[in-house]
Protein backbone atom coordinates (compact mmCIF):
# COMPACT_ATOMS: atom_id res chain seq x y z
CA UNK A 1 0.00 0.00 0.00
CA UNK A 2 1.78 2.82 -1.25
CA UNK A 3 0.93 6.44 -0.68
CA UNK A 4 -2.58 6.35 0.75
CA UNK A 5 -3.59 9.67 2.15
CA UNK A 6 -6.28 10.49 4.58
CA UNK A 7 -9.16 12.54 3.12
CA UNK A 8 -8.72 16.31 3.46
CA UNK A 9 -11.64 17.69 5.44
CA UNK A 10 -10.92 21.29 4.48
CA UNK A 11 -12.17 20.75 0.91
CA UNK A 12 -15.70 19.91 2.09
CA UNK A 13 -15.84 23.13 4.12
CA UNK A 14 -14.90 25.21 1.09
CA UNK A 15 -17.65 23.60 -0.98
CA UNK A 16 -20.26 24.50 1.63
CA UNK A 17 -19.03 28.13 1.86
CA UNK A 18 -19.03 28.41 -1.94
CA UNK A 19 -22.59 27.06 -2.11
CA UNK A 20 -23.83 29.54 0.52
CA UNK A 21 -22.07 32.39 -1.28
CA UNK A 22 -23.56 31.35 -4.64
CA UNK A 23 -27.08 31.17 -3.18
CA UNK A 24 -26.62 34.61 -1.57
CA UNK A 25 -25.44 36.13 -4.87
CA UNK A 26 -28.37 34.50 -6.67
CA UNK A 27 -30.86 35.84 -4.09
CA UNK A 28 -29.47 39.40 -4.27
CA UNK A 29 -29.47 39.31 -8.07
CA UNK A 30 -33.03 37.95 -8.21
CA UNK A 31 -34.24 40.61 -5.77
CA UNK A 32 -32.58 43.30 -7.89
CA UNK A 33 -34.26 41.98 -11.04
CA UNK A 34 -37.68 42.04 -9.36
CA UNK A 35 -37.15 45.58 -8.03
CA UNK A 36 -36.12 46.73 -11.50
CA UNK A 37 -39.09 44.96 -13.04
CA UNK A 38 -41.57 46.56 -10.62
CA UNK A 39 -40.11 50.03 -11.26
CA UNK A 40 -40.40 49.44 -15.01
CA UNK A 41 -44.03 48.33 -14.69
CA UNK A 42 -44.85 51.40 -12.56
CA UNK A 43 -43.24 53.73 -15.10
CA UNK A 44 -45.13 51.98 -17.88
CA UNK A 45 -48.45 52.51 -16.09
CA UNK A 46 -47.61 56.16 -15.38
CA UNK A 47 -46.68 56.71 -19.02
CA UNK A 48 -49.94 55.12 -20.11
CA UNK A 49 -51.99 57.38 -17.82
CA UNK A 50 -50.03 60.44 -19.01
CA UNK A 51 -50.74 59.52 -22.62
CA UNK A 52 -54.46 59.02 -21.88
CA UNK A 53 -54.60 62.36 -20.04
CA UNK A 54 -52.98 64.13 -23.00
CA UNK A 55 -55.44 62.57 -25.45
CA UNK A 56 -58.43 63.51 -23.29
CA UNK A 57 -57.21 67.09 -22.84
CA UNK A 58 -56.47 67.50 -26.56
CA UNK A 59 -59.94 66.20 -27.43
CA UNK A 60 -61.54 68.68 -25.01
CA UNK A 61 -59.50 71.57 -26.44
CA UNK A 62 -60.51 70.57 -29.99
CA UNK A 63 -64.17 70.40 -28.90
CA UNK A 64 -63.89 73.95 -27.54
CA UNK A 65 -62.32 75.11 -30.81
CA UNK A 66 -65.13 73.50 -32.80
CA UNK A 67 -67.71 75.27 -30.65
CA UNK A 68 -65.87 78.53 -31.16
CA UNK A 69 -65.67 81.51 -28.83
CA UNK A 70 -69.42 82.12 -29.01
CA UNK A 71 -70.36 78.47 -28.46
CA UNK A 72 -68.78 78.11 -25.04
CA UNK A 73 -70.65 78.75 -21.80
CA UNK A 74 -70.56 82.10 -20.03
CA UNK A 75 -69.26 82.31 -16.47
CA UNK A 76 -69.69 84.51 -13.45
CA UNK A 77 -68.65 88.10 -14.19
CA UNK A 78 -66.47 90.07 -11.78
CA UNK A 79 -66.89 93.83 -12.23
CA UNK A 80 -63.76 94.56 -10.21
CA UNK A 81 -61.46 92.61 -12.55
CA UNK A 82 -63.55 92.89 -15.73
CA UNK A 83 -63.23 89.13 -16.26
CA UNK A 84 -65.49 86.14 -15.97
CA UNK A 85 -64.83 82.52 -15.01
CA UNK A 86 -66.63 79.24 -15.57
CA UNK A 87 -65.73 75.71 -14.45
CA UNK A 88 -67.20 72.41 -15.60
CA UNK A 89 -66.89 70.00 -18.52
CA UNK A 90 -68.55 68.83 -21.68
CA UNK A 91 -71.17 66.10 -21.31
CA UNK A 92 -72.59 64.70 -24.53
CA UNK A 93 -75.65 63.45 -22.64
CA UNK A 94 -76.51 66.90 -21.24
CA UNK A 95 -79.67 68.63 -22.40
CA UNK A 96 -79.52 70.76 -25.52
CA UNK A 97 -80.04 73.98 -23.54
CA UNK A 98 -76.46 73.87 -22.25
CA UNK A 99 -74.87 72.85 -25.54
CA UNK A 100 -73.38 69.92 -23.66
CA UNK A 101 -71.31 72.12 -21.33
CA UNK A 102 -72.29 71.57 -17.71
CA UNK A 103 -71.05 73.79 -14.88
CA UNK A 104 -69.21 72.22 -11.95
CA UNK A 105 -69.26 68.81 -13.62
CA UNK A 106 -66.16 66.64 -13.36
CA UNK A 107 -65.96 63.94 -16.04
CA UNK A 108 -64.48 60.57 -15.07
CA UNK A 109 -62.41 58.19 -17.22
CA UNK A 110 -60.86 54.79 -16.62
CA UNK A 111 -57.19 54.04 -17.37
CA UNK A 112 -57.99 53.22 -21.00
CA UNK A 113 -59.65 56.61 -21.59
CA UNK A 114 -63.22 55.30 -21.56
CA UNK A 115 -65.75 57.52 -19.84
CA UNK A 116 -67.25 56.08 -16.66
CA UNK A 117 -70.22 57.27 -14.62
CA UNK A 118 -68.50 57.95 -11.31
CA UNK A 119 -65.20 58.21 -9.50
CA UNK A 120 -65.63 54.68 -8.16
CA UNK A 121 -64.28 53.05 -11.35
CA UNK A 122 -62.23 55.98 -12.59
CA UNK A 123 -58.50 56.60 -12.85
CA UNK A 124 -58.66 60.12 -14.29
CA UNK A 125 -60.93 63.12 -13.81
CA UNK A 126 -61.24 65.98 -16.30
CA UNK A 127 -62.34 69.56 -15.56
CA UNK A 128 -62.40 72.69 -17.74
CA UNK A 129 -61.87 76.26 -16.61
CA UNK A 130 -62.90 79.10 -18.91
CA UNK A 131 -61.66 82.63 -18.28
CA UNK A 132 -63.10 85.50 -20.30
CA UNK A 133 -61.27 88.81 -20.51
CA UNK A 134 -61.87 92.00 -22.46
CA UNK A 135 -65.64 91.57 -22.09
CA UNK A 136 -68.36 94.21 -22.00
CA UNK A 137 -70.40 94.43 -18.80
CA UNK A 138 -74.16 94.37 -19.31
CA UNK A 139 -77.00 95.23 -16.96
CA UNK A 140 -77.08 93.14 -13.83
CA UNK A 141 -74.19 90.73 -13.40
CA UNK A 142 -73.88 89.60 -17.02
CA UNK A 143 -71.45 90.37 -19.79
CA UNK A 144 -71.11 90.19 -23.53
CA UNK A 145 -68.20 89.31 -25.76
CA UNK A 146 -66.59 92.02 -27.86
CA UNK A 147 -64.50 91.50 -31.01
CA UNK A 148 -61.38 91.88 -28.84
CA UNK A 149 -62.54 89.52 -26.06
CA UNK A 150 -60.38 86.50 -25.28
CA UNK A 151 -61.71 83.21 -23.98
CA UNK A 152 -59.04 81.10 -22.33
CA UNK A 153 -59.75 77.42 -21.68
CA UNK A 154 -57.60 75.24 -19.47
CA UNK A 155 -58.31 71.51 -19.29
CA UNK A 156 -56.98 69.86 -16.14
CA UNK A 157 -56.71 66.09 -15.81
CA UNK A 158 -56.09 64.71 -12.32
CA UNK A 159 -55.71 61.28 -10.75
CA UNK A 160 -58.73 60.09 -8.79
CA UNK A 161 -56.47 58.16 -6.43
CA UNK A 162 -54.73 61.18 -4.89
CA UNK A 163 -56.04 64.26 -6.72
CA UNK A 164 -52.64 65.10 -8.17
CA UNK A 165 -52.57 66.89 -11.51
CA UNK A 166 -51.42 64.70 -14.38
CA UNK A 167 -51.73 67.37 -17.06
CA UNK A 168 -53.04 70.88 -17.62
CA UNK A 169 -53.43 72.08 -21.21
CA UNK A 170 -54.93 75.28 -22.49
CA UNK A 171 -55.56 77.62 -25.39
CA UNK A 172 -57.13 81.00 -26.04
CA UNK A 173 -60.07 81.53 -28.39
CA UNK A 174 -61.16 84.81 -29.94
CA UNK A 175 -64.22 85.67 -31.97
CA UNK A 176 -63.68 84.95 -35.63
CA UNK A 177 -60.73 82.64 -34.99
CA UNK A 178 -57.08 83.67 -35.06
Amino acid sequence: MANRRAPDRRVGGFVLIEAVLAVTILAVTTAGVFVGWSVTVRHNLDSHLNAQAAQLARAEIERAKLNGANGLPFGAYSASSGTAAWSGAYDATANAGTGGWVANLPVYYDASGTRVASAANASLVLMDTLTDSGVLATQGSGYALQPTSQRGIVVTVTLTSDGSTVLAMGTTLVQGGL
